[in-house]
């Protein structure tokens, strides 16, 4: 996004409506002209078929041998509980053999079943359901122990002790395309205060409630909640397991959930709500730097949208704010294991490019990865149909190897790219 795309789309972003036909329009026109699949320099291997999903955790098991893997049946559709998912992992050389594990019947095409390893171990854990009901399972890769959680996942701690999550199911109503629909595509319905998000201890095997959503409107609450819908997403630990952070969300306008506010939430493992960050009415995308910093897209009163660091004193409240790159859009951040780099991505340009860029902390400096280019195929119809392939790179724990889906080859892809000479 340059400049003058940053300046429109400020005054814009207010009106889903006509920031989507102003965006449509202008990459229509460029659609005339013809253009590369992609641009690197780097050593790159795609998958075509598969794919992974957010970019809120890694594919990589900690001891670098197995790259996780989703594949969807192919095609343009909004999946339902009747859509198999397979799941699995790549082994070997560059990470080409693929060798299939299970299957979900609860995923979409953003964050698929919400796959991920558990801690260092070789087990994984993913949502699913059963008989509608919402439920996550664990299963161990190489023995196939198989274990069952009553709730779905949204992120399991790094030391593999616990899990935090809420009903997929009931996030589809204000968020289609980031939830779980069921077979008769009827979306769930319920009472506004129904959606909990919930802590999971897997050493105990207790499930507990720790927050309504009827509460967190009660807590330092704005003058936009008033009548508004609201609603939990995106949970995720901190690095030492001792932490979490969610988005609370609410939608300002019935008629058109487009149009959303968000803020970030701070919380310790027995349910202290420990600071909202000071965001201003918009917080997108975000990862924990480390124990003590939070990377987010966001919009604050001191430096507008872009990318935020957010430094925590030892209470969790934000001590620091800082303005971190000079990229001006939204994108999906990510860091490796030790936080001294950053990966993240753009949404398409006006000729449908994303692009994937590096940034280095110590010298403030940003390289660009790669450019691919998204079919207009995948481009979102509706609200309701959200199937557009988002890069969402993720890093492995040496930070040498970037994995990210794509679609510049027509179909939707997992790639990884090597980046150790950028070092």
């Amino acid at each position: 996004m340059n400049l003058i795309e940053k300046t429109i789309y400020e005054l814009v972003k207010d009106n889903p409506k006509i920031k989507t036909s102003l965006r449509n329009t202008y990459q229509s026109l460029f659609d005339l002209f013809p253009k590369k699949r992609f641009k690197t320099d780097l050593p790159l291997v795609n998958r075509v078929g598969y794919f992974f999903g957010f970019h809120d955790h890694s594919p990589f098991s900690h001891n670098g041998k197995f790259m996780l893997a989703q594949k969807a049946p192919s095609g343009l559709f909004m999946p339902t509980s009747k859509d198999k998912l397979r799941i699995g992992f790549f082994t070997g050389d560059e990470f080409k053999e693929f060798n299939d594990c299970c299957i979900s019947n609860a995923w979409n095409w953003h964050m698929g079943c919400k796959l991920q390893w558990l801690g260092k171990s070789n087990s994984i854990i993913f949502n699913d359901l059963d008989k509608n009901k919402a439920i996550s399972k664990i299963i161990n890769v190489e023995s196939s122990k198989q274990k069952i959680i009553d709730c779905h996942i949204s992120s399991a701690s790094p030391n593999g002790d616990f899990i935090v999550g809420y009903d997929f199911l009931k996030v589809e109503r204000y968020m289609p395309g980031y939830g779980y629909r069921l077979e008769n595509k009827k979306i769930i319905n319920q009472a506004e205060d129904s959606m909990n998000l919930y802590f999971y201890n897997l050493k105990d095997n207790l499930k507990k409630k720790m927050f309504n959503v009827s509460e967190l409107k009660e807590i330092d609450p704005e003058n936009s909640m008033k009548n508004a819908l609201h609603f939990i997403t995106h949970a995720l630990f901190s690095p030492c397991s001792k932490r979490f952070c969610f988005l609370h969300r609410w939608i300002t306008d019935p008629k058109d959930i487009r149009k959303r506010k968000s803020r970030l939430f701070i919380c310790d493992i027995k349910g202290n709500i420990l600071s909202i960050l000071p965001s201003n009415g918009m917080f997108s995308h975000f990862c924990w730097r480390n124990n003590k910093q939070i990377i987010g897209y966001c919009s604050t009163r001191e430096y507008g949208s872009r990318y935020h660091l957010f430094t925590l004193d030892k209470k969790g409240k934000c001590k620091k704010l800082e303005k971190i790159t000079s990229l001006l859009g939204d994108g999906h951040p990510t860091v490796n294991e030790i936080g001294d780099i950053m990966v993240t991505d753009t949404y398409p340009n006006a000729k449908r490019i994303q692009n994937l860029y590096l940034y280095k902390f110590n010298s403030k400096s940003e390289n660009i990865l790669g450019q691919f280019h998204m079919p207009k195929k995948y481009q979102t119809p509706s609200i309701d149909n959200h199937w557009n392939v988002d890069l969402h790179p993720r890093l492995n724990n040496l930070g040498n190897l970037v994995s990210f889906d794509n679609s510049f080859m027509g179909e939707r892809a997992l790639a990884t790219l090597n980046i150790t000479e950028l070092l």
